[in-house]
Order: structure tokens, then sequence, then C-alpha cells
């Protein structure tokens, strides 16, 4: 099994062997990225390869009325991984609640995994491992002689898979810690606020249309002139933020928050979270600084009876998003926004909030995000970049993270 904490794209994959059920067990953390109770995970396989991990809830109970519509998500999803009468492809699943082998007397789910079981396999999907971990114990559906107070937990603890991750000292948070913004010290806040206030306005942002950009050939060696100002300063405070060796300034701290409470500029800092920095820059001399200045942010918020016509950051994202794929390295723009975060007065935090759900979905963890439009929308509900970042989470899983993210 490849473990993906092993983020650097020179370095190969770890691989943990798996032989036993607890082995998988005690891999679902690494392969995952944390822990988590409640919940359904997913690992998809190539081969005897695995590739992603996904996490799902838990239902809120064996007699939930969601169920039927869960296990048809669930086999929509396999179906998509390749997994529906192809043996290489079998997933394996783990089952992690909070109700006892005790409470459950025996496995605790098994009425739910014998449905799920049965629906897959009417679907043409075998799975490869079929598991549940509980607070006091664990245990195979498939295993016909496993205790009715289940396994030990100490065979997990005692994996070697478990002990080498304690060896390299690895840890693994759970879900609810993932995202947390930090508490910034009073002084820290005092100074961004400083900075803000000291920060030139930018010029009035004016929402309207524009037609969808067409990507041309651009000649690198080419030096950007026409374009105004503000695309080089966003290329530059993109450029900061994507570079962890970067100390950011309090005065690029400003520059960064005061951006992303920019909707057009918020825009250009997403194109260059994907690609490049310069990108936005090359994109717009291409196509004329004009396509992105002033650009609405989601011409399909509301319902109208002509659709209408022309381009929107929600759009443009819509479009780019499903097809990025190298997802590992915008752990770095995470935690550097979360600093950020907490440093920022909560009045300006909205745009920085959306920005940072956007990129925690973009990374799979949809639970991180939600949470992030929450609290932005907390501040301000009304804020059109956050409801704009909202709807664009709605987007199925399936279509933008098998095979290469983790998702939540």
């Amino acid at each position: 099994m490849n473990d993906p904490t092993s983020t650097a794209a020179t370095v190969t994959p770890r691989i943990l062997k798996c032989e036993s059920t607890a082995d998988f067990l005690a891999a679902l953390p690494q392969l995952a990225g944390f822990t988590a109770t409640n919940s359904i995970f997913i690992v998809f396989f190539s081969g005897k390869r695995s590739g992603s991990a996904a996490r799902i809830d838990l239902p809120t109970s064996e007699e939930a009325d969601d169920i039927p519509s869960l296990l048809d998500f669930l086999s929509s999803v396999l179906h998509k991984a390749g997994a529906a009468g192809n043996p290489d492809a079998a997933p394996g699943i783990a089952i992690t609640c909070e109700q006892t082998f005790v409470d459950a007397g025996g496995t605790p789910w098994r009425k739910f995994a014998r449905r799920l079981e049965r629906h897959l396999e009417r679907d043409s999907i075998r799975l490869r491992e079929l598991c549940c971990l509980a607070p006091d114990g664990w245990a195979s559906y498939r295993d016909p002689v496993a205790p009715r107070a289940g396994h030990s937990l100490n065979a997990i603890e005692e994996s070697p898979i478990t002990l080498e991750a304690r060896v390299r000292g690895v840890y693994h948070p759970r879900l609810s810690e993932l995202g947390t913004i930090p508490e910034a010290s009073p002084a820290q806040l005092e100074k961004v606020a400083a900075a803000l206030e000291a920060l030139a306005p930018f010029p009035a942002y004016t929402q309207g249309t524009s037609t969808p950009p067409q990507v041309t050939a651009h000649d690198p060696t080419t030096i950007v002139t026409s374009l105004p100002a503000w695309f080089h300063d966003t290329a530059e405070v993109t450029r900061a933020l994507r570079d962890e060796t970067t100390p950011l300034s309090t005065k690029l701290k400003a520059r960064l928050i005061r951006t992303a409470n920019t909707p057009d500029r918020w825009l250009l800092l997403t194109l260059g979270i994907l690609t490049r920095p310069e990108f936005p820059c090359e994109l717009a001399q291409d196509m004329s600084p004009e396509s992105f200045t002033g650009i609405a942010i989601d011409l399909d918020a509301k319902e109208t009876v002509e659709p209408q016509v022309g381009w929107s950051i929600r759009r443009m994202l819509s479009s780019i998003c499903p097809d990025f794929s190298d997802r590992e390295r915008l752990s770095i723009i995470r935690d550097r926004l979360l600093t950020l975060i907490s440093e920022t007065p909560r009045q300006d935090r909205p745009g920085l909030l959306a920005l940072s759900a956007w990129v925690w979905w973009l990374t799979g963890t949809q639970t991180v995000s939600r949470r992030h439009i929450a609290e932005a929308l907390c501040i301000d509900p009304k804020h059109e970049l956050t409801l704009m970042v909202q709807r664009l989470s709605e987007l199925p899983l399936y279509t933008r993270f098998l095979g290469s993210a983790h998702a939540a």
C-alpha cells in the first residue's frame, strides 16, 4: 500500500506491506492523513497497490432513511473508480464507529455492512476488505469465527506498520483537528491591523461580466509590460504564499489579506495557485486585462429565465479545478493560510476563509472546507466569494478525487 505522507515529487512513495486486517487498519491513518470515527473509509486499489483514500460520514443509524441513497452513491463512486467487474480495482472498506462490540452484542454495524456488500455485489463490485474498527476492538465482517467481543486493539498497535510510523515520528491528527485556526497573540493582531490601515486602498471593484477566456500559446521569453500594476502585484503575493522559504512580512500579510478580499484579485490568486504565479499575467496579456477586471463572481447564483452569457469566477474554477491533480503541494498553502487567518482582524477574514475553504476542498478535505465556509458566513452572511465557494464545493466528490487525493 502506498503511503501518501511522502509528498515530494521526487521521492518514491513508501510501501506499507499489509499481511492482515489489523495491518490494513494500522495503515488507514497513513493513507487518509487523519483519523475519524463514525466514518466509512474507502481505499482504492490498482492491483496490489493502493491509491487514494476517501471518507464518507456513517449514517446516523442502521435504520436511517438515507441509507439507500448512500449505497447508490458508494456504488457510483466505485464505478467511477473502475471497480465494477475488475478484481484488480477491488477496494477495501473500513467502518470506524463509536459503538462498541459490547453494546452491539457483536461486530457493530454488521447489518449495514451486509447491505453494503450485497448492494455492491449486485453491481458487480467485489470488495478486497470489509472491516470494522470500534473503541473496544476490531473485526472483519467476512470472518465467520471473529470473536464476539472483537479482536484486541493491541494487534493494530503492535502492527509493524504502526511501529514503523512511531519510529518515524509520524502523527496523524483527528479529522476534527484538521484546519483548526490557531490563536495569534494580541500584539501580532495589532501589527497586522496597523499594516492594513497603512496600506493604500485598492481601486474600487466593480462587478461585471466578461467573455469566456481563450488560452493561446504564450512565449515564455516575452516580458509582460502592458498590464495594470495590480496583476503583477497579485503575482508577487501569490509567489510569496506558495513559497514556504519566503517569510511573510507584516506588510506582505496585509497585501495578501487585501488581495483575498478583492474578487478579481482573489481569482488571480486561485489561478496562480493552480498553475504558476505568473500564469494569470500571461493569460491576461493573451486575452486582455479587461477580461479579468471586475469579473462577475457567480452568474449562476440566481435562477433566471434566460441564462446569463459571459464568464464568472465560479464558471472559470468549475472548468479548471476538476483537472487539477498536483494536490500534495497545497499543504504548504493550507498551513500558511491558517496562520494568516489567525493574525487577520475578524472583519477582514472572509476572503481568506473563502480561499482556504477552496484550497481544502481542492485537496479533498471537504469537512474542513465546510467549516471555513461556515466561519466566513458567520462574519458576513452575504459574502459573495464565500457563497460562490460553497456552491462550487457541491460538485460530486468522485468527479474530482479518484486516484489522486484524500477526500473527507
